[in-house]
């Protein structure tokens, strides 16, 4: 079974008299399951109608900053209004398809739950930080 985990990492939003004001985010804690760093991903978000990223490039440049390594599948962001370039920008790796992010990475952050090609993706050991909306989807909640 996979585990999933939505308390790994914690985006606190930032005091508007601190450096980058309100509306930014810092990193609080972010650990893997044995309290290491990790490599997390930010596959492109699939179901009709999803233009959100599961991180923008602010939030990828911090987890960096504090020694994560973050990957983005290429076009995860356009539909917010970030390109690859914003993501490069910070260090950011971009990957050219979702299962590049799927295979390089032990997190995966998400907006929305995984769908049927993305869940052929998922591994044993990845840990999946998204909205799940279980009761409405059985099928989904077994096969997590």
């Amino acid at each position: 079974m996979l585990h999933v985990y939505y308390h790994r990492i914690r985006l606190i939003p930032r005091r508007s008299d601190a450096p980058g004001g309100v509306g930014q985010w810092y990193v609080n804690h972010a650990v893997g399951a044995k309290g290491e760093l990790m490599r997390i991903g930010i596959p492109r978000e699939v179901k009709t109608l999803e233009g959100r990223v599961g991180l923008i490039p602010a939030a990828c440049g911090e987890l960096q900053r504090v020694g994560h390594q973050v990957c983005v599948e290429s076009g995860a962001g356009v539909l917010s209004g970030y390109s690859d370039e914003h993501y490069r920008a910070l260090g950011v790796e971009v990957l050219p398809d979702a299962a590049s992010v799927y295979a390089a990475c032990e997190l995966i952050i998400k907006v929305k739950e995984p769908v049927e090609g993305e869940l052929a993706l998922l591994r044993r050991d990845h840990l999946l930080f998204c909205f799940l909306h279980l009761a409405a989807n059985r099928a989904l909640t077994v096969r997590l």
